[in-house]
């Protein structure tokens, strides 16, 4: 089979297939959508007695619990739709770095040259903009988590201004803990946990790198080596002050809520649900999206004929010193598991294979201009 059509057949593979921790970060997403529609119908169904009663209007319910859970709505979904992505969309990924580095070395990839090699094709705006949501989903998820936590901070502080909530315990017992502003708290951890997660650089080798420091300096090693893993702990601490919310409405579901038929718990309940799920998923994820295993033989012998495409367009004597330059940047690149001697030796190989193609389409098009003449030539005068 040819290495196109295996790739193809990769791709077009169904996501069940994968294993689980291949699939994490897409599985977390769609847990949380779920979640996040869960709460947002909770928080609409919690604020309804206090919209009729005129103390709060809709679009307060709508800049609080309600807007927070839109929020994460889309973080969730951009989690689901673009974690995970499959190798043709990771081979993609490197080829536009590919790219992006050749055109910092001032070298222009030539029209041949993209016709020789599918992952150099022209990609459109909206193209371009897809492989970079595909490279940073969890950024997604955890920059519409910051938002979202913004607007429950803001709604618990004005419960807390108004008296009605407190910001810490009242008493150590259940009653007290009850007064708390469980929605000022789901806002401040979930900030934390989204602003680790977005603005942490993930860095596999971190704990090697900090062995013989201290506790301080392994606690943070350990997150830096998986930054997600820190969002997600986060995202735990958050699910008890779920679990105190969903208790909350269950107590009032006939003194708060006696009219209403759906009540507040029967979706905070599922949303704690879906959430524990979601966060058991997201503490099993990479931020990085380029696979941790290596692309297979099939894969990397794609991303070798693109940068040889490069090589073969360029004049003889910077072919070599280009060859030798690129094979050290691409063994550095995630997904690459071979070193730069060998990586040189195949890209050598690629290169001759390239301009053999390269010369026999030449000569199919002589041919063909040559007959096409031939005709022209023995045509019949009307």
């Amino acid at each position: 089979m040819r290495t196109t059509d295996t790739l193809s057949a990769q791709n077009t593979s169904d996501d069940s297939a994968r294993p689980i921790g291949e699939r994490s970060l897409k599985l977390a997403g769609w847990s949380y959508t779920l979640g996040d529609i869960a709460m947002c119908v909770a928080g609409i169904t919690r604020s309804l007695p206090d919209v009729r009663a005129g103390k709060k209007t809709m679009a307060e319910v709508a800049s609080g619990t309600a807007g927070g859970a839109v929020s994460w709505l889309v973080g969730g979904l951009g989690a689901a739709y673009y974690g995970n992505p499959k190798s043709e969309t990771q081979l993609r990924i490197q080829a536009t770095k590919l790219e992006q580095y050749l055109k910092q070395k001032g070298i222009t990839i030539p029209s041949d040259a993209r016709e020789q090699s599918k992952l150099l094709k022209q990609r459109s705006l909206w193209e371009n903009v897809e492989l970079f949501l595909y490279e940073h989903p969890s950024e997604i998820l955890n920059s519409m988590y910051a938002l979202g936590a913004g607007m429950l901070i803001r709604e618990g502080a004005l419960e807390i201004g108004k008296g009605t909530k407190s910001w810490r315990p009242t008493a150590l017992n259940l009653k007290g803990i009850e007064a708390m502003s469980s929605t000022f708290w789901i806002g401040a951890v979930v900030m934390v946990g989204a602003l680790v997660g977005l603005l942490v650089k993930e860095d596999p080798e971190a704990r090697k790198k900090n062995e013989d420091k201290g506790f301080i300096g392994k606690a943070i090693a350990f997150v830096k080596e998986k930054p997600l893993r820190f969002s997600a702990g986060a995202y735990f601490v958050n699910n008890g002050f779920l679990a105190l919310r969903a208790r909350q409405d269950f107590i009032g579901r006939n003194d708060v809520f006696p009219s209403q038929t759906l009540k507040p718990h029967y979706t905070s309940t599922l949303q704690l649900a879906l959430y524990l799920f979601g966060n058991t998923m997201l503490m099993m994820s990479n931020r990085d999206q380029i696979t941790k295993n290596g692309f297979k033989p099939a894969e990397l012998a794609e991303l070798e004929k693109a940068a040889a495409c490069v090589i073969a367009a360029q004049p003889p004597e910077t072919q070599k010193a280009l060859l030798a330059d690129l094979a050290e940047y691409m063994a550095k690149e995630k997904g690459v598991t071979i070193d730069a001697s060998t990586l040189a030796s195949h890209l050598a190989d690629r290169v001759g294979e390239v301009t053999t193609d390269r010369l026999q389409s030449a000569s199919r098009d002589m041919k063909w201009t040559a007959r096409t003449a031939q005709r022209a030539d023995i045509a019949p005068t009307l």
